[in-house]
């Protein structure tokens, strides 16, 4: 048998069921076989005649140019390569719908995301089985559906966790490039998205843990690893995206778009449409789920165990054989009963069932374990699952559920267990019923997976958030800060509000007593905070997170003050009443000097992850810089309202003082001369400002060249000198004595 005869075979061969565990039927191949025969043998014939058909019509038309039509070589059974030439469902639609066309029509199966390229450049006439986008409608127009598609997770058989789009966030996910499932996914960037050259690579890679997960069409996925005999994969939750495939043609094409829409309906109308797919449906075996096929494995182990006591019936011979017999049939029931314990307790599900009065008729050590870590019972079979459960609530909520089963309906939940001091846990929990074979039900049986590590982490997610969110207000808060009191009060307001901490305060080290004084905080504080003495002298050994970090300059976390030894001392404190964790945080100078704690409560237990505490460590720093920056403004405020009553207060002198004062720059030309010299000299400020002596007029031209001599060893040496001269009527006959100084030049 050719390869090509043998690949008709297996298309008929696959149904695509998940999860893929193949099952070959042989007990009627005779039978089957003849069936083969009776369906090939027609179909032969068709297909020659058509291929006659076909020839004489290429033959009356050798001149029209055949259109082009490309398909993903990569997707079977829909498209794919069968010894080089194009096969699948979807190609022998297209070769059927030729026969409405007005041109030939020629099939390639090749890259898909070049074949998309070919099309939106002209170079080729039609994409075989591609799924409409609103991006893809820009560049093609798409005809009436082809065929349905619905794309799936495929991941690993024993990997728990991935459920649908959102639980693929940060796991690698293969995807095709160019196909549907890539452009959905890409819309969420918490998706790590790896392209695969084709599928098969894809599920290989996820074999080999390359990969989280691969995202295909579940007909393609199916077949892919059926044909290659690939095991350990499985199809978890609803479909990713469902979509109608269509043929498209480039943007514009309304010709070839009519003629096939036009032939499609046809093809629909006289049921050559549904032939094809009926001519790739199932006929020589089928996939089976896990729950069937246990329980086939179940009737077989029923079947074979009749027919062993059967033959024990007919060859026994005594009594000792037939003891024999039943003791061996007994043993290994205990050997199948202590497997199937062993497999139970082994798995990570938690597993137990209750009769109609919620009392425990089996239970896994998984089970056991999580009843004694939230409640701290230790369960036995017999009593009641509600007895063991201390927290009112949760006996509530487990009696509703199971009561809920016990009327027939089977149901699936999240609940939060367990004491509030003990050991809290999500779970996801499945109800189902226990019924008898006369549909009577006796009791429920119960799988529930603890999910709290992945609650936690989107718990810590969203607080990161609202944290980044608080330090983005608290640093507008700085910027805009005017008032040092305001900005504190602002800062713990935007911690609890924003965040949602049930008390954060302020605190100033008061270095003479040794303490904390509180300067602003917001939440409940039970009216106590304002007088509470709050020391960081450790002589006692009593000192709490404030006083700790003011001490020793650290930030100090205590993840839970009910287990904590070095927190026994002051948790009973009536300012910590409804909190069960709490974080300092030291507030320093320019020169890393404590100066203060930012103080921070939480009524959660384990609340500070570590990427919390250095967000918050961030926020106190800004908040330090932020006071810094405010008493540095403040003092410079003081300084210049300081230097302008001095500047007042000189100005007044220079300006009342009888002696003569007068300024030169260093061109030696007059920049200021006070009162008593404009008055002595009797010449107004525009005959001596900005002018040197040499040019004033009334000044003596003798005394000139000393007294500019006298003005330049000043610029020169820096240094005090002094010069007496008279200067004459210009003066009133004055004796004139002028100093002069470096800093008066």
């Amino acid at each position: 048998m050719s390869k090509r005869t043998s690949h008709n075979h297996i298309k008929n061969f696959f149904k695509y069921r998940s999860p893929l565990i193949f099952l070959q039927t042989t007990c009627h191949f005779n039978s089957i076989a003849r069936q083969s025969l009776q369906v090939i043998l027609p179909l032969l014939l068709s297909l020659l005649l058509n291929l006659a058909f076909l020839s004489d019509s290429f033959a009356e038309v050798p001149h029209r140019t055949k259109l082009l039509f490309l398909g993903n070589k990569n997707i079977a059974p829909v498209v794919y390569l069968d010894d080089g030439i194009p096969a699948g469902v979807a190609v022998d639609i297209v070769h059927a719908l030729a026969n409405h066309l007005s041109q030939p029509v020629e099939i390639k199966a090749m890259d898909w995301s070049e074949a998309q390229m070919l099309v939106a450049r002209g170079e080729a006439d039609a994409l075989v089985q591609i799924n409409p986008t609103e991006e893809r409608r820009k560049v093609y127009d798409f005809s009436e559906t082809l065929l349905e598609s619905q794309f799936c997770i495929f991941t690993a058989a024993n990997r728990d966790g991935i459920s649908g789009p959102t639980s693929l966030r940060g796991l690698r996910v293969g995807v095709e490039a160019g196909g549907l499932p890539r452009l959905v996914l890409a819309k969420d960037p918490l998706i790590r998205l790896t392209v695969i050259p084709n599928f098969l690579e894809g599920f290989k890679s996820l074999n080999e843990a390359a990969l989280d997960a691969v995202v295909v069409d579940y007909l393609v996925g199916s077949y892919v690893l059926a044909e290659n005999k690939i095991g350990n994969i499985k199809v978890v939750g609803a479909p990713v995206v469902s979509s109608s495939s269509s043929i498209a043609v480039r943007k514009g094409n309304a010709t070839l778009l009519a003629e096939i829409n036009s032939g499609l309906q046809r093809m629909k109308a006289d049921g050559t449409y549904q032939k094809i797919l009926d001519n790739w449906k199932p006929k020589e075996g089928r996939f089976y789920s896990r729950e069937q096929i246990s329980r086939l494995i179940f009737s077989a182990a029923i079947l074979f165990l009749l027919i062993v006591v059967l033959i024990a019936a007919v060859w026994m011979v005594t009594l000792k054989k037939e003891l024999a017999q039943k003791k061996a049939a007994e043993e290994k029931l205990r050997e199948q009963h202590s497997t199937l314990r062993s497999i139970i307790d082994s798995t990570n599900a938690l597993i137990f069932a209750v009769d109609r009065q919620y009392r425990y008729t089996s239970f896994n050590q998984g089970h056991a374990a999580v009843m004694k870590a939230l409640y701290g019972a230790e369960i036995e079979q017999g009593h009641s699952l509600l007895e063991y459960m201390t927290v009112p609530e949760d006996q509530e909520i487990a009696r509703r559920n199971i009561d809920r089963a016990l009327a027939g309906e089977q149901l699936v939940e999240e609940s939060y267990s367990g004491e509030e001091f003990r050991s809290r846990h999500y779970f996801h929990v499945s109800h189902s019923p226990i019924k008898t074979q006369q549909e009577e039900i006796i009791g429920v049986a119960v799988l529930a997976q603890d999910i709290t590590a992945r609650k936690r982490a989107e718990e810590s997610l969203r607080r990161l958030n609202r944290e980044l969110q608080a330090i983005s207000n608290c640093n507008q808060t700085l910027m805009r800060a005017t008032d040092e009191q305001a900005l504190l009060g602002d800062i713990c307001r935007i911690i609890c509000d924003d965040v949602g901490y049930c008390l954060a305060w302020v605190g100033y080290a008061d270095n003479a007593a040794q303490t904390v004084r509180p300067m602003a905080w917001a939440g409940d504080e039970h009216g106590c905070l304002a007088d509470a003495h709050i020391t960081w002298d450790d002589a006692e050994g009593r000192c709490e997170p404030t006083g700790t970090a003011m001490r020793s300059g650290e930030s100090v976390c205590i993840q839970d003050f009910s287990t904590e030894p070095e927190a026994a001392p002051w948790c009973g404190n009536t300012l910590l009443r409804d909190c069960r964790s709490g974080i300092a945080l030291p507030l320093k100078n320019e020169r890393s000097k404590t100066f203060g704690v930012l103080t921070i409560y939480s009524t959660e237990p384990d609340a500070f992850t570590t990427d919390e505490i250095r967000l918050l460590e961030e926020l106190a720093g800004d908040l330090a810089f932020g006071i810094m920056v405010l008493r540095t403004r403040t003092e410079r405020g003081q300084m210049e309202r300081a230097l302008t009553v001095r500047e007042k207060e000189y100005r007044s002198l220079v300006e009342n003082i009888p002696d003569f004062i007068v300024r030169y720059d260093v061109n030696l030309c007059r920049i200021f001369v006070n009162p008593a010299w404009e008055k002595a000299s009797g010449l107004s400020l525009a005959d001596v400002i900005d002018k040197p002596p040499s040019e004033t007029p009334r000044v003596p031209q003798p005394i000139v060249p000393e007294y500019l001599d006298s003005l330049r060893k000043v610029l020169e040496t820096g240094t005090r000198r002094t010069v007496e001269f008279t200067l004459g009527k210009c003066l009133r006959d004055r004796t004139l004595s002028e100093i002069y100084h470096s800093t008066g030049i």
